[in-house]
């Protein structure tokens, strides 16, 4: 099987080839967003769907495929690389600015998730500024931003384009907490945090932006870990947080998140899954 015949056997829609780095592209089940991802290297090829894969497929030419100058795809590789890096420096750059810039108010998808009396970092342009730090040193690597898109009738959520995303997370509470609870999403995280002032407790929260990342986060952060799931459709919220060998908590309605179930049933719903979640057995 060629390559590109991978990729669509994993749901992507790939219309042609760029070797040499990862590339995002729309999939079947989501045409309109870039939630699929390959990286072809001529020899060696890798493929993930974020909806419904957690790990990523690797790919390997049959005996009899043509042959391809791996050397020439190495150096475009390499050079690649060194944009991407400076990528990352300029968009970290460009978060901090409008991390600087941004004030501190009310803001629509902050009214429309529950939480009509909190504030957020808020652009001139109305856009809600999500600051994404490492994990570890607090650094800036980029920020997510959250408008409303008037055309389609729903809030937008984008990261900064050349941001480097894996290992940023924004992280509610205390580094030093003895128990974090990990998610996806910062509304996820909003709830959550409601829940664990609810029960009186301690805990931190750190929003990981995907499963992907999550996964990635998890092995590096001390003390008691948990997560509370995106029940998705695909499974891939739950099997993201068992690959992480976390124990874990999750709505029992196909599709919803923690603030979803905070929305539809309360916030002490979402307190007493979470309260489960402590007494269960740990994960071997």
């Amino acid at each position: 099987m060629q390559f590109d015949a991978f990729c669509r056997a994993h749901g992507l829609i790939v219309d042609s080839l760029i070797a040499g780095r990862w590339v995002r592209v729309p999939t079947v089940d989501h045409p309109r967003k870039k939630n699929g991802a390959y990286k072809f290297l001529g020899d060696i090829g890798w493929v993930q769907n974020h909806a419904t894969n957690v790990d990523v497929s690797t790919w390997r030419p049959d005996a009899d495929a043509p042959k391809i100058d791996t050397q020439a795809i190495a150096n475009k590789a390499a050079e690649f690389e060194r944009r991407m890096v400076d990528g990352w420096a300029r968009a970290a750059k460009k978060a901090e600015a409008l991390i600087r810039e941004a004030k501190q108010m009310p803001h629509p998808y902050l009214q429309n998730k529950g939480f009509k009396d909190a504030k957020g970092l808020v652009l001139a342009d109305e856009s809600l500024v999500i600051p994404m730090r490492h994990w570890k040193t607090n650094a800036v690597q980029g920020a997510q931003l959250i408008r409303w898109n008037s055309d389609e009738r729903r809030f937008e959520k984008k990261m900064l384009p050349g941001m480097r995303a894996k290992g940023a997370v924004f992280r509610i509470g205390s580094t030093n907490a003895a128990r974090t609870w990990l998610v996806e999403g910062f509304a996820t995280g909003l709830s959550v945090e409601a829940a664990v002032r609810l029960l009186n407790l301690r805990d931190s929260v750190v929003v990981c932006f995907s499963v992907g990342n999550l996964i990635h986060v998890a092995p590096q952060i001390s003390g008691e870990l948990f997560a509370f799931a995106d029940n998705d459709e695909s499974g891939a919220g739950e099997a993201g947080a068992k690959k992480a060998g976390l124990r874990y908590c999750m709505s029992g309605t196909v599709g919803h998140d923690a603030n979803d179930m905070h929305k539809k049933e309360g916030i002490f719903r979402v307190a007493s899954l979470m309260v489960d979640a402590t007494q269960s057995e740990p994960v071997s």
